[in-house]
């Protein structure tokens, strides 16, 4: 099992491109063509929840953009003794380049598109991730390393063109300059207050727009700025990067896209400005578009992380594969909460297979009740103190209803006698098994007088269901 969201790297980020499980490379065409037409200074915001794969979203954008700027218009390509290449911002390597080299073989394809798209406007980006900069000073300062960071074979070539020595002097001196010399090109340590002494705001405005100006001139003609994980960032950090990129970053050739929880970042304004204060209309005035992340394609997500489609499967793991799918498209859940569900569900699975299923009853507990009990405690800690108290019975039966082969499995391990009249009836048959299941439900989570024999349906309900029910509470407490 891999956990995509959690650790995007560019090997992560290439094998989603190439399978497009999340239905994502439509979207990432046309948010390139967005900012391939974006003709002045804009600042864009990408509103996406927590775990929505906002991240991998923009960084797939800024590795594409970064090859087909940076590398694919070198018309000697790979050479086969090469073992890495630094060509561009995300340092590939030569198996990454051959990949990209595959997946944008086609013109008249998606990567086909984005690359007429890169180049006929001769783009390049930079991304700079927030969250992991809000302990220093001054977010410009932070920027500004990530420029150095990121285009780091500037200072490493042996054959610098007049542009790219006047970047790094520009750079050079604007590092020296805004940390009052505390800082070189060699050795960068962030100190406090760095732009105290700057209180002229135009004279900052004036660095900033050189070194910006000089970084276009040496690498493309438009510039695309990511931040990333703004609403992760302590108040007084995420508003002071806000207004610095407001205030300081102006050229018409450089397009700044924040990805953020815009929710979660009006809370951020409101701690700092206090909760009467209207932190959405505040906002506003920052970002000139919004554009909100479409959903991704969620079975196809649970599927590439558990492993793909798997051929024969047994029964019980055919059936453990739907219980799982339903609650993962029942509750929508994000990438992040998909990940954490997998790996739940594998450990208590994995625990519970080591002990032979010999009872009916059991398949229904550990292919029904378990994926749904294990996935509330993941998303729901409330509904998951509910549900073990016994006091979720109808939302149990919306979600055993919305399912009709989840409910077919179960009917399988039931003997319902069915009327003549309606033999022919599937919701009669759903109502039945359903009922089966909340009597089960009951039996093992109701202080109610409800004792084996109630449970019907021909299940041989022993009471040591509820000590096993039991323990995955202890397991699942265990491992939070």
């Amino acid at each position: 099992m891999i956990l995509y969201e959690k650790n995007p790297d560019t090997n992560t980020l290439l094998e989603l491109l190439e399978k497009d499980p999340i239905d994502r490379n439509q979207y990432i065409k046309t948010f390139v063509d967005l900012i391939a037409h974006c003709n002045q200074n804009t600042i864009l915001a990408i509103d996406g929840s927590w775990g929505s794969g906002k991240t991998i979203f923009i960084k797939q954008i800024d590795l594409l953009i970064n090859y087909f700027n940076d590398f694919d218009k070198v018309e000697s390509k790979i050479q086969p003794k090469d073992s890495k290449l630094i060509t561009c911002a995300n340092n590939l390597t030569v198996a990454d380049i051959s990949k990209l080299e595959e997946l944008t073989s086609s013109k008249q394809g998606v990567f086909g598109q984005i690359k007429e798209s890169v180049q006929s406007q001769n783009i390049n980006s930079i991304y700079f991730n927030a969250w992991e900069h809000d302990d220093e000073t001054d977010p410009l300062l932070s920027i500004i390393f990530q420029l150095l960071s990121d285009y780091s074979d500037i200072n490493a070539s042996t054959t610098i063109s007049d542009k790219t020595t006047t970047l790094i002097s520009v750079l050079t001196s604007a590092i020296k300059l805004l940390s009052l010399g505390q800082i070189d090109w060699t050795n960068i340590k962030i100190d406090k207050d760095l732009l105290q002494s700057l209180h002229e705001k135009q004279k900052i405005k004036e660095v900033i727009s050189e070194i910006f100006d000089q970084l276009i001139e040496a690498r493309c003609d438009k510039l695309i700025l990511f931040i990333d994980e703004l609403d992760r960032c302590q108040p007084s950090y995420a508003l002071k990067l806000l207004e610095r990129i407001k205030h300081y970053i102006t050229n018409d050739r450089i397009v700044v896209v924040f990805s953020t929880n815009i929710l979660q970042l009006s809370h951020t304004v409101s701690a700092q400005y206090g909760s009467n204060f209207n932190s959405i209309e505040y906002l506003d005035k920052f970002f000139d578009l919004k554009i909100s992340l479409p959903n991704i394609n969620i079975l196809g997500y649970a599927n590439i992380i558990n492993g793909g489609i798997k051929d024969n499967l047994t029964y019980e793991q055919e059936f453990h594969q739907i219980s799982i799918e339903h609650f993962i498209s029942y509750f929508d859940l994000p990438m992040r909460q998909i990940n954490k569900y997998f790996s739940y569900t594998n450990y208590l699975q994995n625990y519970f297979s080591n002990r032979n299923m010999r009872y009916r009853e059991e398949l229904l507990l550990n292919l029904i009740f378990l994926p749904y009990q294990i996935g509330l405690y993941c998303i729901n800690q409330s509904a998951y103190v509910e549900f073990i108290s016994g006091n979720l019975e109808a939302e149990f039966k919306k979600y055993l209803l919305d399912n009709r082969k989840l409910l077919t499995f179960a009917n399988e391990q039931m003997s319902i006698r069915i009327p003549d009249s309606q033999k022919e009836s599937f919701a009669y048959r759903d109502e039945q098994t359903a009922q089966v299941l909340l009597k089960l439900y009951n039996f093992l989570f109701n202080s109610k007088n409800i004792t084996s024999q109630d449970v019907g349906g021909g299940l041989t309900i022993r009471d040591v269901s509820r000590e096993k029910y039991k323990a995955t509470d202890r397991i699942l407490n265990l491992l939070k």
